[in-house]
């Protein structure tokens, strides 16, 4: 395919708000852009998407590594707890260890 149809069929396939680049939804619109349309409110530029870090794996709808994964596996088949259960126990701990409840007055 030549490149200029190739560039012609991306600008076909993208959001119609200038700019923006992202795939059509609905309406010649992204996703968000069509949200924001929806809503009654002004189209308004989306913040880029957030670059993933290239070590890390999505778990429990969190990007981490690879350890921190096994980790967190081993943790919930011990305990018997989901991958959501296991990640709140593993914060509470981090965080009472980090900065203790306050004391009763």
């Amino acid at each position: 395919m030549d490149k200029s149809k190739q560039r012609r069929d991306e600008d076909e396939n993208s959001c119609a708000f200038e700019g923006c680049g992202r795939r059509r939804y609905a309406r010649e619109l992204c996703q968000s852009h069509h949200r924001q349309k929806r809503e009654g409110r002004e189209l308004q530029p989306i913040r880029p998407y957030r670059r993933r870090s290239p070590d890390t794996r999505k778990f429990a709808g969190l990007r981490l590594t690879p350890h921190c994964i096994e980790q967190l596996r081993r943790e919930g088949e011990r305990e018997g707890l989901s991958q959501g259960a296991t990640i709140s126990r593993v914060l509470e701990a981090w965080f009472r260890r980090k900065r203790p409840p306050p004391r009763g007055r």
